[in-house]
C-alpha cells in the first residue's frame, strides 16, 4: 500500500514542475473509507482518461513506463479497494470496510 501512495504523490509532483499544491483528503461515507489525491497541475489529459489504469499508458512523462497507476490499481483491488477518477485533476481511492469492491 505504501507504494500506491508514493506513486500517486510522485505523479502529482511531476505534474507541477514549477510548484503547486497537493491535497490529500480522507473521508468516510456509509461503509466506505475514501482518500482523494488532488493537485493543481494541468489535470490528466483527456486522451488517456479512459485508459488511465491500463499498463503502459502515459502522457509526456520524462521517466517511467506508464505502469504506476496500473500496478497501483492492482494493489488496491487485492486489498479490497479500488481507484477511479472523479475529476481531471484528482484520483479517488475507495476502501469498503466489508472488503467488497466499490462501484463507480
Amino acid at each position: 500500500m505504501e507504494r500506491v501512495f508514493v506513486n500517486l504523490i510522485a505523479n502529482s509532483l511531476e505534474a507541477m514542475p514549477t510548484g503547486g499544491t497537493l491535497n490529500i483528503a480522507c473521508r468516510e461515507a456509509n461503509r466506505y473509507a475514501g482518500i482523494e489525491v488532488e493537485d493543481t497541475g494541468p489535470g490528466i489529459p483527456r486522451a488517456i482518461r479512459d485508459r488511465l489504469f491500463e499498463p503502459f499508458v502515459t502522457a509526456g512523462k520524462q521517466d517511467g513506463l506508464g505502469l504506476g497507476l496500473a500496478l497501483s490499481r492492482q494493489t488496491l483491488l487485492e486489498h479490497g479497494g479500488d481507484i477511479g477518477q472523479s475529476q481531471p485533476w484528482a484520483l479517488d481511492l475507495l476502501f469498503d470496510s466489508q472488503c467488497n469492491r466499490p462501484r463507480w
